[in-house]
């Protein structure tokens, strides 16, 4: 796990943010069990109402994320698990193109609930998908037990990467693949960008580490290889999403992002946060927001 941020910001947002990176270190702030509890809290609504939008702000951006990670995969009968399903976009894609069975794993309950609905409201009994709620590092399924293992943008949430993507390989079939899709250097760079200077430099929110690692096509391939996984191949797509205000475009990041990091302020302080927050991407004019996608893909040696 890495002590700095790694992404794109200004010089100065990321002065900032790696000398709070590092204290956290130092003060035991960046410890990954307690960096987990604020992302499974975040997803299931604890700090705002803003994930009851998930897929209302959400859905149409992270579809596009799922056709670019399934582009070229074979899933026509086959078995398949999805790793961090969240509301289940990229599952139900799967199935609608010829999947067999998708088994939807999440930390959170509330995004197995919402894709369940979905689930319901498809007529998909559990004959086509089920769901599990566990931890993508430690998955409750026997070795080489599916023909497809996918995951899309949650690796970037993991402490633990080299263990959840070992554990995607291991309940792989030998011979089968594993796909994922995951947060590029520029992913979201500029809400991120903002939201650092709010709680860096107006917060004062000291020791904190984001939890969030971001990474680069090269290495996504050594995560690939360490894992002993082979045909590996890379891709990077970047595209810009534009929104018609810097509401919109806070609306959005909140509602995607879960804003895990208020765990870290009083819960009285929360709804005065968020609206001097919407009101600072109004201000800085945040109506662009870079997507930058790499997807890799690699296959279980038999």
């Amino acid at each position: 796990m890495d002590i700095l941020y790694k992404g794109k910001l200004t010089f100065f947002t990321k002065a900032a943010m790696d000398l709070y990176c590092v204290c956290a270190w130092l003060f035991g702030e960046a410890d990954p069990k307690k960096m987990k509890r604020r992302i499974k809290l975040g997803y299931e609504g604890f700090w705002q109402d803003h994930l009851s939008k998930y897929d209302a702000l959400g859905a149409a951006h992270y579809f596009k994320i799922a056709e670019t990670l399934a582009e070229g995969l074979d899933v026509k009968g086959k078995t398949i698990l999805d790793v961090g399903c969240g509301t289940g976009i990229v599952s139900f894609l799967l199935l609608s193109r010829g999947a067999s069975k998708v088994v939807c794993v999440d930390i959170s309950q509330y995004m197995l609930n919402c894709a369940k609905e979905k689930a319901d409201k498809l007529g998909y009994d559990k004959t086509r998908i089920d769901f599990c709620q566990a931890d993508a590092e430690a998955m409750p399924f026997k070795n080489g037990q599916f023909d497809l293992v996918v995951s899309s943008m949650v690796l970037g949430l993991s402490c633990g990467q080299e263990r959840m993507i070992e554990e995607m390989a291991r309940v792989a079939r030998p011979g089968g693949k594993v796909a994922f899709s995951t947060h590029g250097y520029k992913q979201y760079w500029e809400a991120i960008e903002v939201v650092a200077f709010i709680i860096f430099l107006r917060y004062g929110l000291v020791p904190y580490r984001p939890e969030y690692w971001s990474r680069t096509p090269k290495e996504a391939r050594r995560l690939m290889l360490c894992s002993g996984l082979g045909d590996i191949e890379i891709r990077n797509n970047e595209w810009m999403e534009h929104f018609e205000s810097g509401s919109e475009a806070f609306d959005f990041f909140a509602a995607v992002s879960s804003l895990w990091w208020y765990a870290r302020f009083p819960s009285y302080k929360w709804g005065e946060y968020m609206e001097y927050d919407r009101q600072y991407f109004n201000q800085r004019k945040v109506k662009n927001i870079t997507f930058d996608i790499v997807c890799a893909y690699g296959a279980k040696r038999a």
